[in-house]
């Protein structure tokens, strides 16, 4: 499978992110189709500049053949969210599973509470699994 590893990339110096966990990242440039986007909003699919038709993520997918595609990540509620609308609005399915996804919604107490206020829109607008055993087989099924 190609792997696009998609960044935070702020010119504001007050914005502090981490850039992708390096055991993941060496894994994502072990694939034979790979890049890393650097992103300055959260939705992936943001174009960087209005004159644009497409971003370069969905450039790089549609270079690839990608219609459907797994997201994972971390803010949940915000930036995978954000994504994964803008995929919608750019003909790509995500396919996503409740262990691919964190978030730092510290109004909630537990992780379990807060994978139950993302879950249900990940549920009703993606084709969303509740294990990444499930996540495999599905997509090795969409291939």
């Amino acid at each position: 499978y190609p792997i696009a590893v998609i960044e935070y990339d702020r010119p504001d110096p007050d914005y502090i992110h981490d850039p992708t966990i390096e055991s993941l990242d060496q894994i994502a440039k072990s694939a034979k189709k790979n890049t890393t986007i650097l992103k300055r909003h959260n939705d992936a699919f943001t174009r960087v500049f209005t004159s644009t038709i497409q971003s370069q993520l969905e450039l790089q997918l549609n270079k690839w053949g990608v219609v459907y595609f797994c997201l994972m990540g971390v803010n949940a509620s915000s930036c995978v969210q954000a994504t994964a609308i803008g995929a919608k609005y750019s003909d790509k399915t995500v396919i996503t599973a409740k262990q691919l996804m964190a978030d730092r919604n510290y109004s909630v107490q537990s992780v379990e509470q807060t994978q139950q206020q993302y879950a249900p829109w990940f549920k009703r607008n993606t084709i969303y699994v509740e294990n990444s055993q499930s996540l495999v087989q599905l997509m090795q099924r969409k291939t």
